[in-house]
C-alpha cells in the first residue's frame, strides 16, 4: 500500500510540472495555516535537488510572505558546455553539486532556496545583513568545487534586490561583467569553462515603500520539513537571541 501511494505521489508532481493550470489547483488547495498535509511537500519539492523547493514552492512563499526581504537570483555561467563536452548525466550532476552547495550555504543562515529553472536558483533572505553575509559565503563555496572533466571550473552569477524583478535586474548587470564591448563587438572575458563568479547588488538603492524586512519566517516555504539546524556562532532569524 505505501508503493501505491508514493506512485500517487510521484503522478500528481509530474502532472502538476507540466500542466500549469493544474498547478494553480494544486497551490489553491494547500493549507495556509498550522496544520500543513505532508502530501503537497512532495509537490513543491525540486526533483533533482529536494532540499530546494521548485517553482510552484516560490510561488507560494512569494504569496506567503509578500512585498519584504531580500532575494538572491544565482544562475550558472555555460553550463551548455559542460553538456557539450561531458554530455547531460554529467551537466546534471554537477547542477546537483552546484545547487547542493548553494542549499548548504543558504542552510547556514536558515534561508529559503528555490530551484527557478535548469541551474538557476532564487533564495530569500529576511533582511541585507544576511543577504550579504550569504552572498559572501556562497561565492566562496562555488569556488571551492571541484573542476567538472577536470577542466571546467563552476561558476555563477549573483544579483540580489529588494525584489524578484529587483534581482533580475542586478543579475542581468552582473551578468554583463562576462563580456565586454571591443570597437563595437560584444567579446567573452573568458573562454567557457573559466567564467569568473560575479556578484551586483542593488541594495544600495531604495525599496518600495511597502517594503519591510522580516525578523522571522512565519512559516516554512511549502516543501520544506523541518527548521534547518544552524551552528551557534550563526545568528538565524528563526532563532531568537535568548539561548
Amino acid at each position: 500500500m505505501r508503493d501505491f501511494y508514493q506512485d500517487i505521489n510521484l503522478l500528481f508532481r509530474d502532472l502538476a510540472k507540466s500542466d500549469q493550470g493544474l498547478a494553480g489547483k494544486i497551490e489553491d488547495t494547500y493549507p495556509t495555516d498550522n496544520t500543513q498535509q505532508q502530501f503537497p511537500k512532495h509537490i513543491y519539492k525540486d526533483m533533482s535537488v529536494p532540499q530546494m523547493g521548485n517553482i510552484y514552492s516560490f510561488n507560494q512563499f512569494k504569496v506567503q510572505n509578500p512585498n519584504c526581504g531580500v532575494y538572491i537570483l544565482i544562475d550558472a555561467n555555460d553550463f551548455n558546455s559542460i553538456n557539450t563536452a561531458s554530455g547531460h548525466e554529467i551537466g546534471n550532476e554537477a547542477i546537483k553539486t552546484l545547487l547542493g552547495a548553494i542549499s548548504d550555504a543558504a542552510k547556514r543562515y536558515g534561508l529559503k532556496a528555490f530551484r527557478l529553472a535548469g541551474a538557476c536558483c532564487m533564495v530569500h533572505a529576511p533582511n541585507t545583513e544576511h543577504a550579504t553575509m550569504f552572498d559572501n559565503d556562497v561565492q566562496k563555496a562555488v569556488a571551492a568545487l571541484p573542476l567538472v572533466g577536470g577542466k571546467h571550473k563552476m561558476s555563477v552569477c549573483i544579483g540580489m534586490g529588494y525584489s524578484p524583478e529587483h534581482a533580475q535586474n542586478a543579475l542581468s548587470i552582473s551578468k554583463r561583467g562576462l563580456s565586454s564591448l571591443d570597437t563595437g563587438v560584444e567579446r567573452r572575458v573568458n573562454p567557457p569553462g573559466a567564467e569568473q563568479t560575479l556578484s551586483h547588488s542593488l541594495l544600495h538603492e531604495s525599496p518600495n515603500v511597502d517594503w519591510r524586512p522580516l525578523l522571522g519566517y512565519s512559516e516554512y516555504a511549502p516543501h520544506e520539513e523541518m527548521e534547518p539546524i544552524l551552528p551557534k556562532e550563526v545568528k538565524s532569524p528563526l532563532r531568537s537571541d535568548k539561548g
